[in-house]
């Protein structure tokens, strides 16, 4: 039992007093905090902490209080749901996304009247109550309460009638159950208001003002510079922000099912660094957002690794912004410039009186002749002349030349290894933005945390190791249809390869979210094999070997190795009993590396792995055996498995002619350090026990669906058939092939991941709960396949390009030495046999040059002039 202070009877009566509400018909209810991991549930916790409802009773509310619930009344009158409300005495808003001291002077900003009643609920919100002269009916009341939610931006839930708010005089108990504050009358004007009064604030003004904001409208200090040309004064004035509005007034317009997602996502998360939150919402809302209906959930979380300043240049950069101050150009004084040569002075690269040219005008003309991409022929007439004008010999410039080239050979591979960690750096930021709370229902999103507590996965990688888990034991024939009339249908199987270097955790992960949530399901099923082999021994035991039934097959969920021919026969006995078949291997390396090892390169092995990814028996034909009698027609087929990133690298090397790669969901694991804790409470084992059986409940709800046929809801339809045709249209922009096959497999993952999201949603009680599959998981579901397919396609693009990960090594070579930087010496030895013969001193300045570039470092000289480097900022 909880040590809480009883409900203060004089804070809660008064209460009911400004309110108008007599105590003996109104309501209380009571609930537990909803991330509390002791809240009640009929599967995993029948024990668990219940809600409570009844009269306005304290000595009761008193005993709910000290079991780990919140206290709250119903506002209006009737009951406590709204088909009971017959009367609504009081409108009331909340904003628990500002500051309190903000929340309490809101109504000042939006012109309302002074509240009746303003409470603190202890926690981080206040709550402003505008009693009425007279209750009214909730036809009445509902249109109004929802203007003014509208005009204000207050929180969007306390729309409905019967809608609870918190007790004053009672505590507020946090997520860990115990008292974090108590909720408290701030203060009471007392005021009442007829509905014609609230009704006109309610009336938007279209030629008020804007409110003003909490703070002055000041971009940051690095926005400020970016607003300056190069060349200008430091102190001429930074852009207006009616610049910025008017910019992105001119942007094309942000609207649902467009596929904008990630772009508004970047937007977002820049203004709201160097704006704030509340301006950047305001401003969004004001010009290119219009039509976004949840531009509140692109603020939930602060950014963290977005660099002040960032805004202009991503304007220009995917929209082509002018981001010049053509205002200012007239007023730039003139740039100093170096008196005129003389007529008779000779142009660089030209042999006069003077003397022969030095080795740096020789070194210039061959870097800009590279650099133009002249051809064999023309370089080695120009090696000619070169020699000739500086009284070199020709074989002395081509070494000169080869080491130009060599140059700038290694210019363009840390030009791709930039591009890699920019693209990193994005996914970095949106993964922010990817949450399991804005993915799955609020129980699962705890428990994926829970079971990661410990261990390097973020979301996105914890609940896509889980999908692949759950898309093992979905029951063969389930499958979603995007169109009946194209035929376009797809089986709920996942390919999933979690990516990491060895040693960084991907095996314990593996186990957390995809062998231990299967685990009983696999022992059940051996315990069926066992018995049914049992039965058939008993069976045939006085029976001659040659009379006897045929021994009983194994069934199985989960599978380690395979050839073809025992994958062929596995996959019939599972279509026999309409189960799906899920492929684990911790290395699949191995995997890979056998393919096809036993057919003296004639080939089946990737085939049947092709074909088996769309569920279709057409691999049937090649895996008959002589005699007949041995095939499938359909297979539900899903791999699961752990790979190393260079493992990786070596095997698409070669391209993706199969498209075998394109069908695999490659989930990179974050590098970063989760300690062990030194020790751990009763709760936390609590806690881990609970979610281990939530994975472990969802896995078996999936297993124990009959076979489904899943439609799309008419707007998620409209979704995914936008998303569909972009992905065909991103193909054929690709260069590199492997990058288009990925691609062209987008949809098809979208689809599936759509489908398993609502399965779970509807095995939890908080999930949403739809016969179709809605337009909310579509869209989570593609944006999830996009936020993968970055980190892929730069894979692609990093091994097509040749990138050596230099910049990596230097980076993480500075940060072994924090506060000191490194120079060529300490590198060198951190190289492989292949980066020493690629990689000189120069080279690793580059890519000191370009990481200092990238804001992660810092590029000194050392005493001979050489370059070192100091790591500042982690690289994402």
């Amino acid at each position: 039992m909880l040590t809480v202070s009883p409900i203060d009877g004089a804070q809660a009566d008064r209460f009911l007093s400004l309110l108008g509400k007599e105590p003996a018909t109104a309501r209380l209810r009571a609930f537990p905090h909803r991330d509390n991991p002791n809240k009640w549930h009929p599967d995993h916790r029948p024990n668990g902490i219940k809600a409570r409802k009844g009269p306005y009773e304290l000595a009761a509310a008193s005993r709910w209080q000290q079991e780990g619930r919140g206290i709250y009344l119903v506002i209006n009158d009737g009951g406590d749901n709204d088909a009971q409300i017959t009367a609504c005495r009081a409108f009331f808003l909340e904003w628990d996304d500002r500051p309190v001291p903000w929340q309490l002077s809101a109504w000042q900003r939006y012109g309302l009247g002074e509240p009746t009643i303003s409470i603190t609920t202890g926690g981080k919100s206040a709550h402003l109550y505008w009693v009425l002269n007279e209750p009214i009916a909730p036809a009445e009341w509902i249109p109004i309460q929802a203007a003014l939610i509208e005009i204000t931006g207050a929180d969007s839930t306390i729309r409905n009638p019967s809608r609870v708010m918190r007790l004053p005089g009672g505590s507020y108990i946090g997520a860990a159950g115990t008292a974090l504050g108590m909720t408290t009358i701030y203060s009471a004007a007392g005021s009442r208001y007829s509905l014609e009064q609230v009704a006109q604030w309610a009336q938007p003004d279209e030629f008020a003002d804007p409110p003003p904001p909490e703070q002055p409208l000041t971009p940051s200090a690095e926005l400020q510079r970016l607003a300056q040309d190069d060349g200008f004064p430091d102190d001429l004035p930074p852009r207006p922000l009616e610049t910025l509005r008017q910019t992105l007034l001119k942007i094309p317009p942000f609207r649902h099912g467009a596929g904008q997602y990630q772009q508004l996502m970047k937007l977002a998360m820049r203004l709201h660094v160097d704006l704030g939150a509340a301006v950047a919402k305001q401003l969004l809302a004001e010009t290119c957002c219009r039509e976004i209906r949840d531009l509140p959930c692109y603020f939930q979380s602060t950014p963290t690794k977005i660099s002040p300043g960032s805004t202009w240049a991503f304007l220009r950069e995917t929209w082509g912004v002018d981001i010049s101050r053509a205002d200012l150009k007239a007023k730039r004084p003139p740039p100093h410039r170096d008196p005129t040569p003389e007529a008779g002075a000779s142009k660089p690269g030209q042999k006069d009186s003077s003397g022969p040219l030095t080795l740096e005008q020789v070194r210039e003309r061959l870097q800009q002749a590279v650099t133009d991409g002249a051809s064999r022929q023309d370089l080695e007439a120009l090696l000619l002349e070169l020699a000739d004008l500086s009284d070199r010999s020709a074989y002395d410039l081509r070494n000169l030349l080869r080491t130009i080239e060599a140059e700038q050979d290694a210019a363009q591979v840390i030009a791709a290894e930039v591009a890699t960690i920019k693209a990193a750096q994005d996914r970095c930021d949106l993964s922010q933005a990817l949450t399991l709370d804005w993915i799955c229902p609020p129980s699962l999103a705890a428990a994926l945390r829970i079971r990661c507590r410990s261990l390097p996965a973020d979301d996105v990688t914890a609940l896509m190791c889980f999908l692949v888990a759950v898309s093992g034991v979905v029951k063969l024939g389930t499958q979603v249809v995007a169109s009946e009339a194209a035929s376009y249908r797809v089986p709920l199987n996942l390919y999933g390869a979690l990516v990491a270097r060895s040693g960084a955790k991907k095996t314990p992960v593996s186990r957390l979210l995809v062998l231990d949530p299967l685990h009983e399901l696999r022992l059940d099923l051996a315990r069926q094999n066992k018995r049914a082999y049992r039965d058939w021994e008993e069976q045939n035991r006085a029976v001659k070997a040659s009379e006897r039934t045929p021994e009983p097959k194994p069934v199985h969920l989960m599978v380690s190795d395979f050839t073809a021919e025992a994958l062929a026969e596995q996959l019939q006995l599972q279509e026999e009993r309409g189960l799906g078949l899920l492929i684990h291997r911790d290395e699949l390396a191995g995997m890979f590396g056998n393919l096809n090892a036993y057919r003296s390169g004639r080939g089946s092995d990737e085939e049947q792995l092709l074909e088996a990814y769309d569920g279709s028996g057409f691999s049937s034909l090649r895996i008959t055996k002589a005699g007949g009698g041995r095939f499938y027609e359909r297979c539900q087929l899903s791999i699961c498995g752990t790979i190393q990133p260079a493992i990786l690298e070596a095997l698409v090397a070669n391209g993706d002619a199969s498209g075998l790669w394109a069908r695999f969901l490659f989930i990179p694991l974050p590098e970063r350090v989760v300690p062990l804790p030194e020790f751990e409470t009763e709760q936390e084992q609590q806690e881990a026990s609970w979610a281990s059986q939530l994975l472990e409940k969802l896995c078996r709800f999936a297993y124990t669906q009959p076979r489904l046929t899943l439609a799309l809801a008419p707007e998620a339809r409209r979704y995914f058939v936008q998303y569909e045709a972009r992905c065909q249209a991103d193909v054929h922009r690709t260069t590199i092939p492997a990058q288009g096959a990925l691609i062209g497999k987008a949809a098809g993952k979208a689809l599936r991941i759509a489908a398993l999201l609502h399965l779970l949603h509807q095995g939890c009680a908080d999930g949403w709960h739809s016969q179709q599959v809605s337009v909310e998981l579509m869209e989570r579901a593609c944006v999830l396949v996009d936020h993968i397919n970055t980190w892929t396609m730069g894979l692609h693009q990093k091994v097509a390009e040749g990138a050596n990960d230099l910049m990596r090594l230097i980076h993480k070579a500075a940060e072994a030495t924090p506060g000191h930087s490194v120079g060529w010496r300490d590198i060198h030895y951190r190289l492989s046999k292949t980066q020493r013969r690629e990689v000189d001193s120069a080279a690793a300045t580059v890519a000191m040059a370009a990481l200092a570039e990238l804001g992660v470092g810092e590029l000194e000289r050392g005493a001979r002039g050489a370059g070192r480097y100091k790591a500042t900022a982690p690289l994402p």
